[in-house]
């Protein structure tokens, strides 16, 4: 331990900020989620190792990078699977409302801040009432040659830069297609 671990005198379990070196991969506080103001630090020989160490636990809240080198701060932070993964700061993002706050892995789900909160709130549902009083509807089976006829015209007509000649030959074929569709 490099600072802290005393209990703070107040009703609870409080302790102050505590700095911890040399923790073995397994262990209890490289493990879980500590909720508490506890830094393990890791000594690690390269970066594909610190990915790779940050990157191995169940949980995903926050990651931060620290680094002179921005550009590399920014390559290492897209490999980490975290929610919230921010370069050179850690707390500053939940003053951003408009920033989406998640976790990944057993961190939980669910989204808040930022217009992607109110999806979890929602069940997205499609529907259609259909008052139309037709035999058939113009899409429906059998698939017949004269379907094919109307959807390759209606296509033709839509096409941008086709041409006034390939448009009337377009209507031309559609009218007594959808004549035969509908008989």
């Amino acid at each position: 331990m490099l600072t802290g671990g005393e209990k703070v005198d107040r009703p609870g379990l409080w302790y102050a900020p505590t700095v911890l070196e040399g923790m073995p991969a397994g262990s209890t506080v490289m493990t879980e989620e500590t909720f508490g103001p506890i830094l393990p630090i890791v000594e690690v020989d390269s970066e594909e190792d610190a990915i790779k160490a940050a990157n191995s636990t169940r949980y995903g809240l926050t990651a931060s990078v620290w680094t002179k080198n921005l550009a590399q701060g920014e390559r290492i932070a897209r490999r980490l699977k975290a929610g919230v993964v921010t370069v050179n700061n850690h707390s500053f993002t939940g003053a951003i409302p408009s920033l989406p706050w998640t976790g990944v892995g057993e961190s939980g789900y669910g989204i808040t801040n930022s217009t992607h909160a109110m999806d979890l709130l929602t069940r997205p549902r499609a529907m259609l009432i259909d008052s139309s009083k037709a035999a058939r509807e113009l899409w429906w089976y059998p698939y017949t040659p004269a379907l094919s006829i109307i959807a390759k015209s209606m296509i033709e007509l839509r096409r941008g830069g086709s041409g006034i000649p390939s448009k009337i030959r377009a209507v031309t074929s559609l009218i007594p297609a959808m004549m035969k569709r509908f008989k």
